[in-house]
């Protein structure tokens, strides 16, 4: 009995690791972005906001490192909230986030060139 409940729990274990990758199965790194996304949408605030920048950056970072591709809309998310947190903002590097969106998901690019011409 008590060597069933070792097996049990290093069953559950291993299983509980498992779910502490950031790594989505379709190969996604995701970091903390539920986190700083949810802060963003319940506090509103400057603060949050560079949370959730900071933490998209990282996203960028890591998936680079990694050799993954970045999760779907996390470049055009980037640019989008350098653009709105700063109007007088780096325009060449919202450009870069949204051209890397566009390249990295062809599929996007009729949406990003609809949002990046209402925002002139």
């Amino acid at each position: 009995m008590k060597h069933l409940f070792t097996i049990v729990a290093l069953f559950f274990s291993l299983i509980n690791l498992q779910g502490c990758t950031s790594v989505s199965k379709a190969g996604y790194y995701w970091g903390k972005y539920s986190e700083t996304y949810l802060a963003v949408v319940r506090k509103p605030s400057k603060d949050t906001t560079q949370q959730h920048i900071s933490e998209l950056r990282e996203i960028l970072s890591v998936s680079e490192e990694k050799g993954l591709r970045p999760p779907p809309g996390i470049c055009a998310e980037l640019a989008f909230y350098l653009s709105q947190l700063d109007k007088q903002g780096n325009q060449d590097e919202i450009e870069k986030f949204y051209q890397c969106e566009m390249t990295t998901y062809p599929e996007s690019k009729i949406f990003i060139e609809r949002l990046t011409s209402q925002n002139l």
